[in-house]
């Protein structure tokens, strides 16, 4: 039996300290610009301590947070809150459901935080990294990474949070790549870490190949974990992000992200021929396509990758439909892949907007199902029951969904099968 995924708060970037008394990753950073004592600095000490304290509803449902509202130099409004409580919530039917319970969290916040002050107003824009170490050990560390929009206003000299706002990721529809794409890109009717880093990747097409599932896997895992041991500070520390320096990047990075993937476990690019090769070309995959066009829409867009993916040349489309309609998502297996039809505004439009990478599979309570990877926000070894429940999930009464509550999004699931055998 699936685990149930309708109900659950929204929780994207969990953080937390591994104890109570510990300073979160990145406390001390303030704007370069302001005193120890500024109220910049003061604003983002409160807003760390919020997302810190928010996060203990992980580990226990039980915090000062959660029953008083109130942090060691400020408060919390009652969206902020409702926001915080539902961490517990979703950590409770997580426990219920696949008996899993954080027994540690890290948490970390990007270099840069931009905090803005007018008056007795305030914003900050927050990139929060967690990673979370389960009570089962066989599922290893799960990784989230999310950006958020904080609200603050000040009393004399005391600052409230008023306002928390998960910031998403826009479709790869409309911005990843040297141009959008159009219909043709719309979805047609179904019918060791070291090692990886220097993994030599093949470069143009073979008549025949073994996809090398675990080679794949290995190169997803590696290149979505955000945190790095540093010997200097004999801890863990957040890196906000981690990115292979021999592609591009792009402010949505899944497609790409999931091409790296699929070329680490043996898929050769096709780079085409001519000064003027068309990155829109179905035939055509690559991040840097013959002459001067930039990367393949099948290497950047998850639309295009998709229906590339699931040429049955080199793949398999499992059937699609809302986490209700196909069993198929959790049939995936390592180095299969999951696409997203989930936008705009939440509301699936028929053409894929994301794609997430399957990097592991978990089994607990008889059920055996798939963990995922990804780029734009940033995951890392995710059970997919829980990435589910994170996008599918109602927000709170009065949160517009944007916060924690949820992001209620209506969702098409695009399960697609990658062949051991690959031909062209």
């Amino acid at each position: 039996m699936r685990p149930r995924t309708q109900r659950a708060g929204f929780v994207t970037a969990v953080v937390i300290a591994l104890t109570a008394g510990t300073a979160p990753a990145g406390m001390a950073d303030a704007p370069s610009n302001d005193p120890p004592n500024g109220q910049k600095f003061r604003v983002l000490k409160l807003v760390k301590e919020y997302f810190t304290t928010r996060d203990k509803g992980w580990m226990s449902p039980q915090t000062s947070l959660l029953t008083r509202g109130q942090l060691s130099d400020g408060s919390v409004g009652a969206q902020p809150l409702r926001v915080a409580r539902s961490v517990a919530q979703l950590a409770d039917e997580v426990e219920e459901e696949r008996g899993l319970r954080a027994e540690k969290v890290l948490t970390g916040f990007a270099e840069k935080n931009p905090v803005q002050i007018r008056g007795h107003k305030a914003s900050v824009t927050v990139t929060t990294g967690t990673m979370l170490a389960w009570n089962d050990k066989t599922l290893g560390e799960s990784q989230l990474g999310d950006t958020y929009e904080v609200t603050l206003e000040r009393e004399k000299q005391t600052w409230r949070i008023v306002g928390v706002a998960y910031q998403p990721v826009p479709s790869t529809e409309g911005n990843e790549g040297p141009d959008k794409p159009d219909e043709a890109t719309s979805v047609p009717t179904p019918g060791t870490a070291q090692e990886v880093a220097s993994e030599v990747l093949r470069e143009e097409p073979h008549a025949t190949g073994t996809y090398d599932r675990a080679a794949a896997a290995r190169y997803a895992s590696y290149w979505a974990d955000e945190w790095r041991w540093s010997s200097a500070l004999n801890e863990y520390v957040y890196t906000g992000g981690n990115y292979n320096p021999d592609y591009e990047k792009y402010d949505n990075d899944c497609a790409n992200f999931v091409s790296q993937a699929l070329h680490a476990g043996g898929w050769p690019k096709k780079s085409g021929s001519g000064l003027f090769q068309d990155p829109s070309d179905p035939a055509v995959w690559s991040d840097n396509v013959s002459g001067i066009r930039g990367p393949a829409w099948n290497w950047t867009k998850a639309a295009s990758l998709r229906n590339y993916a699931a040429d049955p040349v080199r793949g398999e489309a499992w059937k699609s439909g809302t986490g209700a309609e196909t069993e198929d998502i959790w049939r995936l297996r390592p180095g299969d892949v999951l696409f997203t039809d989930w936008d705009p505004n939440g509301v699936h439009d028929g053409s894929i907007d994301h794609a997430m990478f399957i990097s592991g599979t978990y089994t607990e309570l008889g059920f055996t199902e798939p963990t995922y990877s990804q780029h734009s926000p940033h995951r890392r070894n995710v059970p997919l029951s829980i990435g589910i429940k994170i996008a599918t999930s109602e927000p709170p009464p009065t949160d517009p969904g944007d916060g924690m509550g949820g992001q209620g999004r209506k969702v098409i699931w695009h399960p697609v099968h990658i062949k051991d055998i690959f031909t062209g």
